[in-house]
């Protein structure tokens, strides 16, 4: 609450009409946004890594250009300031969009949209079959985007240079646990075609490799962030007070790192198997009962500051990756009514 008020009070006029201004065109520029998501899941999910990864470099690239552009006014284009970084992800999503549709029409990636046989039915069937599987993954993303907000805002009260080192070391781990990201996205592919397939061994081994696989990686990755995370956090500023914070949040999160890929990694094979709602569960005790409880009473009542709430976020961590161990190895993920459901839809489909 006292982080909530902090911010009421130092409000800026001038940030939140700016702000209001880049929210307001970047949402709207959802309207492309979300379709490019789904193709790229729809690509994903036929194991096509490679095409998704083409559309983002993409997008992203049409995206760093224009805000070159619109931001400072370069050449013909006028200078937008706020409102032109904006206008440049809009216009990034629009062509990955475009990319995106086309390659599907194309059909040459094992995948085909036929716009001659396209027709406005509602199949409540499958309708449903999609709500039971994207209902739960919604709100996880829900809880997990909310209790992030509530987090920062809670760091907010702390002072301006706490804020630029949790900013710090949120950007310098984003990058770190990447491999438990990607590796995430596969195992959630292999995992839903191996058990289309009826081959729930092979769905088992795939999550296991998978998180053999991750934790090598993130453990190494953890040794050589930890060696060198000062020069790294240096990259980003050079104030001491903003460095030292950082440098110390950073070692914090390091020792939990590797946990946090296996999460990921577990979280992704539930997923294929369309066990969303125990992915749904783990992250709202982790994200909402363990972290932000936890961030509140380290971080603000006892005084610990900006460690306190990467230690309420290392014990999340570890508390969910406890939780997503335990799901899996009950294999009750193996035989989910979804996977019979969902193959008696197709052969409806096909006979049709």
């Amino acid at each position: 609450m006292g982080a909530m008020t902090f911010l009421m009070e130092e409000s800026d006029p001038f940030i939140l009409n700016q702000g209001s201004t880049y929210l307001n065109i970047v949402l709207a520029s959802m309207l492309f946004g979300l379709p490019m998501m789904v193709v790229n899941a729809i690509l994903q999910g036929i194991g096509d890594m490679k095409t998704p990864l083409f559309i983002m470099f993409i997008s992203n690239v049409v995206n760093v250009l224009f805000n070159y552009l619109l931001i400072f006014g370069i050449g013909i284009f006028p200078a937008m300031g706020v409102a032109g970084a904006a206008l440049g992800s809009g216009l990034g999503r629009f062509v990955g969009f475009l990319i995106g549709i086309a390659i599907l029409i194309k059909g040459e990636k094992g995948i085909k949209l036929d716009l001659d046989v396209i027709e406005l039915k509602v199949d409540f069937e499958i309708i449903k079959d999609i709500l039971i599987i994207g209902i739960p993954a919604a709100v996880e993303q829900f809880a997990r985007q909310s209790s992030q907000i509530i987090y920062t805002a809670m760091v907010a009260g702390l002072g301006t240079a706490t804020i630029a080192a949790n900013a710090v070391t949120m950007n310098v781990s984003s990058l770190s646990f990447m491999p438990g990201f990607g590796f995430g996205m596969a195992a959630t592919t292999l995992v839903g075609q191996s058990l289309g397939a009826k081959k729930k061994k092979l769905a088992e081994n795939y999550s296991k490799q998978s998180t053999y696989l991750t934790l090598v990686l993130m453990v190494a990755a953890s040794i050589l962030m930890y060696i060198f995370v000062e020069p790294i956090v240096n990259l980003y500023t050079d104030d001491p007070a903003v460095v030292n914070m950082a440098v110390s949040a950073l070692k914090i999160f390091i020792l939990f790192q590797p946990l946090l890929g296996l999460f990921m990694v577990l979280a992704g094979a539930l997923k294929g198997a369309g066990d969303t709602k125990w992915v749904m569960y783990f992250t709202i005790a982790g994200n909402w009962g363990v972290r932000l409880v936890l961030s509140y009473i380290l971080g603000l009542r006892m005084g610990i500051g900006l460690n306190g709430f990467w230690i309420a976020m290392g014990i999340d961590i570890t508390f969910r990756s406890m939780l997503i161990i335990w799901r899996f190895l009950s294999g009750k993920w193996k035989d989910l009514d979804v996977v019979n459901v969902r193959e008696k839809r197709i052969d409806r489909i096909v006979e049709e």
